[in-house]
């Protein structure tokens, strides 16, 4: 096992997993003009589990990664909607050193509607903003003056295409959505795609339960010098399984949880269970 110590000053961690960034929001359905969805969560991962751009898991000192989300979904026209991904606060620490926090890197995303009725599909481009620190560092409390870098954004634009497709199984309270994406990063990261399915049923005419199913891959090898300048998102990998609850309060406002965990290949990041809780509102 290497040093716990000696490792924190090498160590490159992975941005959560989907609870918010990756959600499908509305799937291949697009909003009514002037019509809302938006959802607050905050969510938390704590491990000392790593697994490296190898897909080798490592033993690390404690690690601690909190994320404030905000996402919004706002009916442009008919067919177009725009969506926004926010990590309004990032905080990050190992447990030897000082904490590390600031906003994360927006994403801004365009879905116009290709097909509507029983099988809708849409198509999607995104834009995700360099906003967030990717040189943000954390400082051994140990009083050496040695750090870990811990950026709240990789320092790069990206620019993500998705096609998105669903299906409602009315009268049946259950719905199923597909999407593919992929994103083409700059600055040297290796490209990526993504594949998803998000399953959903509807009890008591409150609670929605969803499934949801995530891999993000390369589309070739990784920049191992980049990976090693900035520590967050070069070399990422993983599958991912979530299960996520929504109960309606009232008819706009509902509380929702998360957790979604890791399996397989998993490379270039922190793999612990994720576990989140929010609210939305939707007029």
């Amino acid at each position: 096992m290497l040093n716990k110590q000696r490792f924190s000053f090498l160590i490159i961690f992975g941005m959560m997993f989907f609870l918010n960034s990756e959600s499908f929001a509305g799937g291949g359905w697009t909003r009514k003009p002037q019509s809302v969805y938006t959802k607050l969560g905050y969510s938390f991962v704590s491990t000392n589990q790593f697994s490296t751009i190898e897909d080798v898991k490592i033993e690390t000192a404690p690690f601690f990664l909190r994320s404030f989300d905000l996402f919004v979904e706002y009916g442009l026209i008919d067919q177009l909607t725009l969506q926004v991904n926010f990590p309004l606060l990032r905080s990050a620490n190992f447990e030897t050193t000082e904490t590390a926090s600031g906003i994360g890197d927006l994403l801004l995303e365009l879905k116009y509607g290709l097909i509507q009725g029983d099988f809708p599909v849409a198509i999607g481009f995104g834009i995700d903003m360099p906003t967030g620190d990717s040189e943000a560092i954390g400082r051994l409390k140990d009083g050496s003056g040695g750090f870990v870098r811990l950026p709240t954004g990789d320092g790069e634009w990206n620019f993500w295409t998705r096609l998105y497709a669903s299906h409602s199984f009315y009268p049946l309270p259950a719905y199923i959505s597909i999407d593919v994406g992929y994103n083409f990063r700059t600055n040297g990261f290796t490209n990526q795609y993504t594949v998803g399915v998000e399953v959903g049923y509807q009890f008591f005419d409150a609670l929605w339960l969803i499934g949801r199913f995530r891999r993000i891959a390369l589309n070739g090898t990784p920049n191992f010098a980049k990976s090693g300048a900035i520590g967050l998102g070069e070399g990422v990998e993983f599958n991912a399984l979530g299960v996520s609850a929504s109960y309606a309060i009232t008819r706009n406002f509902s509380l929702t949880a998360d957790v979604i965990g890791g399996f397989g290949t998993l490379k270039n990041i922190y793999a612990a269970p994720s576990f989140g809780i929010g609210f939305s509102f939707e007029i």
